[in-house]
């Protein structure tokens, strides 16, 4: 732990700041000498000239600047009373991993015996940068328009430039809700089944139960049901088992999932012309088939899970339809019609209507169409099997 005194604050003001890695084994703290070295952007690359120190100073920066007015009024609005900077004793950033497209830590910031932990999500290429610009806003639009308590909340999006020696380039950093206790999960071979294993990084790596993997996906699915708006049809899009975009936290009571983003909110109709009830189902087998993608250890190839998960997308669809119906949400639409219309449809029109999304689609991921190629035929026979064994 190193003790830093700030310019920019009062300066009678100090905290204690560290830096740190996240690790099953618990928190790695940096040393000085892990700090000069290159910074690792990902497995095999480092940057061109930032030191892991101007990284994480960097951060501090984003944080701290303004005389710390940014974090203030954060966490006077997350604890519900007027927070000073003064009042922050200590400050941890954590370095969590590098993702496909960013750079994710954490942080946790005590205050007066309270302590809060946040998400700091940072974009290096031009493209991240838009897609997060992009994520900000859609985490800010569904929070207000849902409010499911599913997505994290959005708190602070702002650009800051990193360097050394006269070079410099421009981060976007975004700052959001941390689920705590919340840990990534894949899907793993386990005996001759498909099981989630679990990277917690508290307890360990592990397989969960199929009664908790069924249930994952029962949850996923509710949640992405949730957020599918009847009237115009937008849905939650390019999500992905392999970015590890759903959380889970287990219990005793079972599992909780959340969503840690929404990088699109497009509508699934496909024409004016399309219904909702068509549009609820096409919808529908979109999520059949993307419950099923994962990548192998979260960046490889592109892995299928059993048919399982074909039931369990469906009770969660169901699930989260009544619960729409009950709000009102459903615009007069029997959930009774869309089970029936499911029903009626043979294992040729599954086949082309998913072919048509993941194959026929060229923004489909190369890896994913790959698998869903070759899985097609079984894969359309499957759902037409589960659909009509499913009673609601």
């Amino acid at each position: 732990m190193r003790l830093f005194v700030f310019k920019e604050l009062l300066s009678d003001n100090m905290m204690n700041i560290s830096y740190r890695f996240s690790s099953p084994q618990g928190d790695v703290e940096v040393d000085d000498g892990m700090l000069e070295k290159k910074f690792a952007v990902g497995p095999l690359e480092t940057h061109p000239f930032l030191t892991l120190r101007d990284f994480f100073d960097t951060l501090q920066r984003f944080l701290l600047r303004e005389n710390g007015s940014g974090l203030q009024d954060i966490l006077s609005r997350l604890w519900g009373r007027v927070v000073r900077v003064e009042e922050i004793e200590t400050m941890v950033i954590r370095y969590e991993k590098y993702g496909t497209l960013y750079q994710i830590c954490s942080l946790d910031v005590s205050a007066a015996g309270t302590v809060v932990k946040m998400c700091v999500n940072v974009a290096f290429s031009a493209f991240a940068q838009q897609t997060l610009q992009r994520e900000f806003e859609l985490l800010a639009f569904l929070g207000n328009e849902g409010g499911y308590g599913y997505l994290p909340q959005s708190y602070k999006l702002s650009w800051i430039d990193a360097g050394q020696s006269g070079k410099t380039e421009s981060w976007l950093l975004a700052l959001l809700e941390w689920f705590d206790g919340y840990e990534e999960w894949h899907f793993k071979p386990y005996e001759d089944s498909t099981r989630a294993f679990l990277w917690d990084m508290g307890g360990g790596h592990r397989f969960l139960s199929a009664e908790q993997t069924f249930e994952i996906i029962v949850k996923a699915s509710e949640i992405l049901t949730h957020y599918f708006d009847v009237e115009s049809t937008r849905r939650i899009t390019t999500w992905h088992h392999g970015a590890g975009d759903f959380i889970v936290r287990t219990s005793e009571s079972g599992v909780d999932l959340k969503l840690i983003t929404a990088r699109g909110y497009e509508p699934i109709r496909s024409s004016a012309e399309e219904t909702i009830l068509e549009s609820l189902c096409t919808f529908c087998l979109e999520t059949l088939t993307k419950m099923r993608l994962d990548k192998w250890e979260g960046l490889g190839e592109s892995t299928w899970a059993d048919p399982f998960v074909l039931k369990a997308t469906l009770k969660g669809f169901f699930e989260a339809l009544r619960g729409k119906e009950a709000r009102s949400e459903m615009k007069g639409l029997p959930v009774a019609d869309i089970l029936q219309t499911l029903k009626s449809l043979e294992v040729r029109q599954i086949r082309a209507l998913v072919k048509k999304q993941f194959i026929d689609d060229k923004d489909c991921d190369s890896s994913d169409y790959l698998v869903v190629s070759r899985h097609l035929d079984d894969h359309a026979l499957e759902i037409h099997e589960a659909i009509q064994s499913f009673f609601g």
